[in-house]
């Protein structure tokens, strides 16, 4: 029986080959956020350069988070229907171009820059929804929470670089030559596309056993006849519906209420961040990157500490501190804009405690 298969499977050790597809799928999530966050920093230049509006500038930064959303409904079905893996390098592959053909686009064309963001968000969806699906099929149950929670680390890992890619080279080779950088996904694409297997669960679901027994015997380094092969393919294909997330409406609602109040105020720190900073503390725009290595990598040790105190603490109540927690630091940052602490900005301080709470806030 395909449970069998599945079983075998799920004893595996986290070996070798774990690992590799393991880091595979962290560089789709870190090249990716890189592709997707690195606005905020190429706005803060051309901005100014371009004599952009407010709602010039909101079109082009909202335009990638609505094309995340729209990635973030077709991924998912398209995933189900075609497999984690294609789904995986198509994303990549689209997030890819179209930050790196921003490189190129006129001066002045803000509509063009807003059109390849929106794209950027899509491809962005379309790549890491599948890519945590591969994760979490791929690791056995025993090991899962552990290992799902620090894989979700690299989500501001990818955040954390584009600060640093902006402070040390923009100066240099300008927002253009920042924004060429967005082809490098194109080699994790590439690589995802050779070397990743397709997920061994999704084949057993397809009914593709014999695929799924090759799998399996390769992630195990068994011979193919050590490895099961049910007698039969099922008679229906399991389906899914977006509804069946409404039969318990509850819990739906809670759900897109924090994540998608904590998502909106973390990326609008992000998005908007390097250009208020900029403005308000009267600094270039890799002066203001710099500051934000701080405020990024503060996010990477919100996830990291999320996972480690999860098990312990519980997730409901460290949700609740930290999403209040966050909730308090980003309205001081708002009104100790221009103080000083010790020489360093209170609003920096004030927001990496805010994006520290946040990144844990969004794992519980």
């Amino acid at each position: 029986m395909s449970e069998d298969l599945l079983s075998l499977f799920d004893s595996a050790p986290l070996n070798r080959r774990y690992w590799f597809v393991f880091a595979l799928m962290a560089a789709v999530f870190m090249f990716d956020f890189f592709d997707f966050v690195i606005v905020g920093y190429l706005l803060a230049a051309v901005a100014p350069e371009w004599h952009l509006t407010y709602g010039q500038s909101a079109v082009i930064l909202y335009s990638g988070g609505i094309g995340a959303i729209a990635g973030a409904f077709l991924s998912g079905a398209f995933a189900d229907a075609w497999g984690r893996k294609k789904q995986v390098v198509i994303g990549t592959f689209m997030c890819a171009i179209s930050s790196g053909l921003i490189a190129f686009i006129p001066n002045d064309a803000w509509l063009l820059f807003a059109m390849l963001r929106f794209f950027v968000g899509v491809g962005l969806s379309a790549a890491v929804t599948p890519a945590i699906t591969i994760v979490v099929e791929l690791t056995p149950t025993r090991h899962r929470t552990m290992a799902t929670s620090f894989y979700l680390v690299f989500f501001s890992v990818g955040g954390l670089i584009a600060p640093i890619i902006s402070a040390v080279i923009m100066g240099p080779v300008g927002w253009r030559g920042v924004a060429s950088l967005g082809f490098l996904a194109l080699m994790i694409g590439v690589l995802v596309w050779k070397y990743a297997p397709e997920s061994v669960r999704w084949l057993a679901a397809k009914g593709k056993f014999v695929e799924a027994q090759g799998e399996v015997a390769r992630h195990l380094s068994l011979p193919l006849n050590r490895v099961p092969l049910p007698a039969k393919e099922p008679q229906a294909q399991p389906r899914g519906n977006l509804l069946d997330l409404l039969c318990q409406p509850r819990m739906f609602i809670e759900t897109i209420l924090i994540w998608g109040g904590s998502s909106i105020a973390m990326y609008g720190v992000y998005l908007w961040g390097p250009t208020i900073v900029a403005l308000l503390l009267k600094v270039s725009v890799p002066r203001a990157a710099a500051f934000f290595v701080f405020v990024s990598g503060a996010g990477v040790l919100g996830k990291i500490a999320v996972a480690l105190l999860a098990p312990v603490l519980g997730r409901r109540r460290l949700g609740i501190a930290w999403g209040c927690g966050g909730a308090a630091a980003l309205a001081a940052a708002v009104y100790g804009s221009t103080e000083f602490v010790a020489g360093v900005p209170a609003m920096i301080a004030l927001l990496c405690m805010a994006i520290f709470a946040w990144r844990a806030a969004l794992l519980t």
